[in-house]
């Protein structure tokens, strides 16, 4: 008998832990640990019934919003990473990220980047120290030997690869600065 109540518990509080979600047609399920796992937000209130919903006929929670853009939302609350592959989607993903009340989203964003770019950069810095960082090299009578340096510069196709790679990083430098920017400077005028 003490079995079979310990299971039944068991059972209610797994249901009600496990939350599904219809988000703009599109079905996602997840824990409540999980929506709760970044402090006060649109899911707490809702999960708390201080915000009014509606089920769909799979009993699915409905929220109007973007459900495509809302992946990036629910992976951000599994992991606690912030990965957004295209920098199209930059803008939607914060203003999702701004209506289910996440605090510091864009924040959290720009500190990743920051932390990716350091990293590119060490990487950079130190395959640079491998190679020397030098281009030429200097033959026994002191002229310089493009020949002789050969073996250490990376073939045609790769330099190619190699300065599309930099000129990559130059553009995500840009992109990250005026998100940055732009970010911090609307928190100041919501202030």
């Amino acid at each position: 008998m003490v079995k079979e109540t310990n299971e039944f518990i068991s059972d209610i509080f797994h249901e009600e832990n496990i939350v599904k979600l219809n988000v703009g047609g599109k079905r996602y399920m997840t824990t409540r640990d999980t929506l709760c796992s970044k402090g006060e937000n649109f899911f707490t209130s809702l999960l708390n019934n201080n915000i009014p919903s509606i089920k769909d006929d799979k009993g699915y929670r409905f929220i109007d919003r973007n459900g495509k853009l809302f992946y990036y939302i629910l992976e951000f609350f599994r992991t606690g990473y912030i990965d957004i592959p295209d920098e199209d989607l930059i803008p939607g993903v914060f203003r999702e990220a701004d209506f289910y009340s996440i605090k510091n989203f864009e924040f959290q964003w720009v500190q990743q980047q920051l932390e990716i770019q350091n990293q590119l950069n060490l990487q950079n810095s130190n395959h640079q120290d491998v190679n020397g960082g030098s281009n030429s090299a200097s033959s026994s009578n002191g002229e310089s030997s493009s020949t002789q340096n050969n073996s250490n510069s990376p073939p045609p196709q790769r330099r190619n690869r190699n300065h599309q790679h930099n000129q990559n990083r130059v553009y995500n430098n840009d992109l990250l600065l005026r998100w940055s920017l732009v970010g911090m400077l609307e928190k100041i005028l919501k202030i």
